[in-house]
């Protein structure tokens, strides 16, 4: 339910590649928006996945369409596969949008400033209170001191990877955006089982 449109509804729809060009293919995200409140009402939709973010707006009932014309690589279309393409509704309304866009723009950028507007979105929409770990911010392990059953937690606040994170936090409510379990077999050898999919290129 946006501020505007009190229905939505979404779908993806793949297309494969031509097979000339040996590409990946690409898709349709389907939105149809149904139930205005009014008829000057707008409501401002983030599409996202870990390689690309894009946005758009609407302000009629319909079906609309945002077409991906090719796969970034093999894991973003994994990706999408396996989880979708996530939505982010933003706030409606000319102001509401603008600022829904100076919220979110910054979140993606790899620089100093995507890194602060990643904290202070974590702290203005979910509380979360950050402190900064005393130097030196580079600390090796040694592996014989890791336990099985020692639990890492990552979280990533700069560039696409951490914009993306941010919003699936606000969204989710997690703290964390990757996580691993270290665990040893029989014979002592240490193993590190990770969340995620690993991008191999």
């Amino acid at each position: 339910k946006g501020a505007c449109f009190y229905e939505n509804r979404a779908w993806m729809e793949f297309r494969d590649a031509n097979g000339t060009d040996g590409g990946l293919g690409g898709g349709t995200v389907h939105l149809e928006t149904t139930k205005a409140h009014s008829w000057t009402c707008m409501d401002l939709y983030v599409f996202a996945t870990p390689y690309r973010v894009t946005w758009d707006y609407y302000f009629l009932g319909r079906e609309h369409t945002l077409e991906i014309k090719e796969w970034e690589s093999k894991a973003e279309y994994d990706y999408v596969k396996h989880n979708g393409v996530s939505i982010f509704l933003m706030p409606s309304g000319t102001i509401g949008t603008l600022r829904a866009l100076w919220d979110v723009f910054p979140l993606f950028t790899n620089t100093g400033w995507g890194e602060n507007a990643n904290l202070a979105f974590l702290k203005k929409h979910m509380g979360a209170t950050f402190e900064e770990r005393p130097k030196p911010w580079v600390s090796e392990l040694n592996p014989d001191d890791i336990q099985s059953g020692d639990f890492l937690v990552l979280s990533k606040i700069r560039g696409r990877w951490g914009g993306f994170e941010t919003l699936e936090k606000w969204v989710t409510g997690a703290y964390a955006g990757h996580t691993a379990v270290c665990l040893r077999d029989s014979e002592g050898k240490l193993w590190v089982g990770e969340s995620g999919h690993e991008n191999e290129e």
